[in-house]
């Protein structure tokens, strides 16, 4: 039985399940990130005295309010997590795709899964236009999940996807606005 589970500071069985899909070292994660990004916490060196709730809380509080907002995704198989898609918001209408499955847990497709299941959200649901996904992995495995659930290459080396909920009229004209901004 597979469930989705959408990550929130107000739902404690959600912050306990992303403990246990990063792992015991979720910290050493979050700090090997902000140092990839060069961001700068002040407080970084006092999350390792925090309890493990009180250290994931802070965390999702700090990726959620990034230059760009995210939102995560876990998918449950037999209430255990197994796969994660982290949704970045680079404008209003368009997000990045992460996607993150355990090792002992792939080729099973709960990736293929949590995708379906994250794009049927934010496309019935929410103004999202475009969906994109970039293939961070050696093996190509992105590439292929992503061209087999309808993605195409764009010239910026992201895989994009259209929401095939509305029209092309409607999907200029939810655009539009932020083109602009760009």
């Amino acid at each position: 039985m597979d469930e989705l589970v959408k990550v929130s500071l107000d739902d404690y069985r959600s912050l306990e399940l992303l403990i246990e899909f990063r792992g015991e070292d979720f910290r050493n994660k979050y700090l090997y990130k902000c140092a990839r990004a060069h961001y700068n916490d002040p407080k970084i060196e006092h999350l390792h005295e925090l309890s493990d709730m009180d250290a994931i809380m802070y965390i999702v509080d700090k990726e959620s309010n990034m230059q760009f907002p995210s939102e995560e995704y876990l998918l449950l198989h037999d209430d255990v997590p197994v796969t994660s898609c982290v949704i970045r918001y680079v404008n209003p209408v368009t997000c990045d795709m992460d996607i993150e499955t355990l090792e002992t847990e792939r080729n099973k497709g709960y990736a293929r899964k949590i995708i379906e299941a994250v794009e049927n959200h934010l496309f019935k649901e929410t103004d999202v236009v475009f969906t994109t996904i970039k293939d961070m992995t050696t093996t190509g495995a992105s590439t292929k999940l992503a061209i087999s659930l309808g993605y195409k290459l764009a010239n910026t080396g992201y895989y994009i996807k259209m929401n095939p909920y509305i029209t092309l009229e409607e999907a200029k004209r939810r655009a539009e606005p932020h083109r602009k901004a760009m």
